[in-house]
């Protein structure tokens, strides 16, 4: 028994080491898996190409940075339409059942309307349910309303911890001088 557990706690910081060793990886990054880390410098230019416009364009309906709805596109699912076990779906892993809430229907493998539920979503924590900070209604997307209170530490959950890595990698690119923030 001994043996596994030494095993199994090496197993554990042996990615960590490996982030250390790489000089380049942001510090935001070094606790994740190096092949996703890896994973949005090769994604973001498809990324960017193919679905690019739909995130500056629905910047503008709900007041959430576009740059903060290409980065949890890319922790949810690196923009592709997935189908989660969960039951979340799209490119932005949304429920069927926040169409209902926020009485928005569409395809949720349509890139676009994934796009536009999920920050109409955010909106909705962020205006509805009172998160008024970012990582509050970012953590409650993730974790759902509710779940949400229970966490204690919204800047260092998991999901926020991912989304700085993100902001790390890629670079800044979108205009904000005429988004205003509530």
């Amino acid at each position: 028994m001994k043996i596994f557990t030494a095993f199994f706690l090496l197993s554990l910081l042996i990615p960590t080491l490996s982030f250390a060793a790489d000089k380049d990886m942001p510090e935001q990054c070094r606790a994740f898996d190096p092949k996703w880390v890896a994973s949005i410098d090769t994604e973001i230019s498809r990324i960017r190409e193919e679905n690019g416009w739909m995130f500056e364009s629905v910047q503008w309906e709900v007041f959430i940075p576009a740059s903060h709805l290409e980065a949890i596109a890319i922790v949810e699912s690196f923009c592709r339409n997935l189908t989660s076990s969960a039951g979340a779906k799209g490119c932005m892993q949304t429920k069927p059942m926040i169409m209902d809430e926020l009485k928005m229907y569409g395809d949720l493998d349509d890139k676009y309307f994934s796009i536009q539920l999920a920050a109409h979503y955010l909106a909705r924590l962020r205006d509805h349910y009172g998160y008024e900070i970012i990582e509050d209604y970012t953590v409650a997307y993730a974790e759902g309303p509710t779940g949400a209170k229970k966490v204690k530490d919204t800047y260092d959950h998991f999901y926020n911890r991912k989304l700085r890595c993100v902001y790390a990698k890629v670079p800044y690119r979108y205009d904000y001088s005429k988004l205003t923030v509530f």
